[in-house]
């Protein structure tokens, strides 16, 4: 990258574990001298591995996205709770609650995941934003579970017994994190994309983007 005689214009960097935020930073700063969009994509659930390394990412003007439990036709259904619910939904006209309901999740389809990043790398927004890569609603499965029922009246709700397993910062729990380590709060889509729900999907019709791609 040093020896790079092209002018980088635009980075995307996924980080996924502690150590990728060293590699990250070290390819960052080997590129910062090109003033092009940097963007750091770091998962919402298990963002407090992160946070403590992120206000040196603000420093030198990367932006940071948080992405969401990503869904679509490529998507495993293993891959999140939100992809779960969906598979369960779509292939056997089931949800299931196991008494671990209002954990947070954080959908976002991978279409719009995409849409956004262009939009941040292309668009006018200044580097060194906080942006969420998900939708503000629904927050848990529940409230996921009662936006289906909306589309999909014979959606069955079945009762399972199982641990409680999932370990994910709610949203205000991300963003008391966030303002500990010295960051400010994050916008979601439709607040710093002007036009960006009436150009995409409106979330009330995730349901119709599950039945036409699943």
């Amino acid at each position: 990258l040093t020896q790079l005689e092209e002018k980088i214009h635009y980075a995307v960097l996924f980080v996924s574990s502690e150590k990728d935020i060293k590699v990250a930073s070290d390819i960052v700063r080997s590129i910062e001298k090109h003033q092009g969009k940097i963007i750091l994509l770091v998962p919402a659930r298990g963002v407090e591995a992160f946070v403590a390394n992120l206000k040196g990412f603000i420093d030198l003007k990367v932006t940071i996205c948080f992405l969401g439990d990503l869904f679509g036709k490529n998507i495993p259904f293993s891959y999140s709770p939100v992809s779960k619910l969906i598979h369960d939904a779509t292939v056997y006209k089931k949800a299931y609650f196991t008494g671990n309901d209002l954990s947070p999740i954080f959908p976002i389809s991978s279409s719009d995941a995409l849409s956004a990043l262009n939009a941040i790398l292309f668009g006018s927004q200044k580097n060194g934003e906080i942006h969420y890569l998900f939708y503000q609603h629904p927050q848990t499965i529940i409230s996921a579970v009662h936006l289906i029922k909306r589309h999909e009246i014979d959606l069955a709700i079945e009762f399972l017994e199982k641990e409680n397993i999932d370990a994910a910062k709610s949203l205000v729990e991300i963003e008391q994190l966030l303002s500990n380590n010295g960051l400010s709060k994050p916008t979601f889509l439709d607040e710093n994309m002007a036009g960006f729900e009436k150009k995409e999907r409106p979330i009330e019709d995730i349901w119709s983007y599950y039945r036409i791609n699943k």
